[in-house]
């Protein structure tokens, strides 16, 4: 943890001095930017296991709610894993309200709660008891720099505004889902693996797989090569989400300049024995412009 602690400690220093954090390499991301609320319920996740990207830790917390039992998160980030805690904490820790203040801060405003001292001083001892690695990392990060430097440092700005993140999420939508998810998640046995999805080494098989948008950042190569990664962790019946894909819908002509994984019918040929399937939802992007669709791309075993 040490390697990873003092990255982000130079990465605030230097956003501190006004000089940007130049010294990290890899930044965490605060929200999904997807509408899992779209696809959450084209999987059977109840009392079932779960391998799922990292990241924000929203797809972890949201499997956790519809009774997933068992996840894996997945990140070659490995700080992942202390944001992760830092939620769970917050969850059991904060009101619903409380915790959307904390982490929310949409770049194109100040958020003054945003990573508040005395609300980061209510889920410390919860963190400290959830895992302590996670604990002395934030814990030392309060210790030295204001909250929003920490948030602007180590994050990505990648975020939307909070009418979207809560839509997004089945465990922000309402208080009795938040509520239902503090308790639910207290039984979730959680594992961490700190990987690249291409080559992943576990022992181990799922119900269920989520591999976000990862596949738009991969040549068609890559593409094959994660699905084949991946396709034989599955167990008997269970459903990889290969790939999610933002403003396609299932009439959407596929636009050459767009990543070769929106060539849905290239995708089909490629994927044929793995029981292809597009799946479309409501955009997470509706908000800006009405009758978008967002969809996922699914294997099944």
């Amino acid at each position: 943890m040490s390697k990873i602690l003092d990255e982000s400690i130079q990465s605030c220093a230097d956003y501190d001095r006004g000089i940007g954090p130049s010294r990290r390499t890899t930044c965490i991301y605060p929200f999904t930017t997807e509408n899992i609320g779209g696809y959450i319920d084209i999987f059977d996740l109840k009392d079932k296991s779960l391998l799922t990207v990292g990241s924000s830790g929203d797809q972890a917390i949201n499997a956790a709610l519809y009774g997933c039992k068992d996840i894996t998160l997945l990140d070659v980030v490995p700080d992942t894993r202390y944001y992760y805690y830092l939620k769970v904490a917050a969850l059991l820790s904060l009101s619903r309200e409380e915790y959307i203040d904390f982490f929310s801060y949409h770049f194109s405003s100040d958020n003054s709660e945003t990573f508040d001292l005395t609300t980061y001083r209510k889920l410390r001892d919860t963190l400290k008891v959830l895992d302590e690695e996670s604990f002395n990392y934030f814990d030392t990060l309060f210790s030295r720099f204001i909250g929003i430097v920490i948030r602007k440092s180590i994050f990505q700005t990648d975020e939307h505004i909070p009418d979207i993140v809560v839509k997004s999420n089945p465990y922000l939508s309402s208080d009795i889902s938040y509520d239902e998810t503090k308790e639910r998640i207290k039984n979730v046995n959680t594992e961490f693996l700190c990987q690249d999805v291409l080559n992943i080494d576990v022992n181990k098989s799922y119900d269920n797989i989520w591999l976000s948008n990862i596949a738009t950042w991969l040549d068609k190569k890559n593409i094959i090569k994660m699905a084949n990664s991946t396709y034989p962790l599955l167990n008997d019946s269970g459903k990889l989400l290969l790939s999610y894909l933002y403003h396609l819908g299932i009439n959407t002509k596929f636009d050459p300049e767009r990543e070769p994984i929106y060539n849905i019918e290239l995708m089909k040929k490629l994927f044929k024995k793995y029981n292809i399937e597009l799946k479309e939802f409501e955009s997470v992007s509706t908000h800006y412009k009405k009758d978008l669709k967002d969809s996922i791309l699914t294997l099944t075993k």
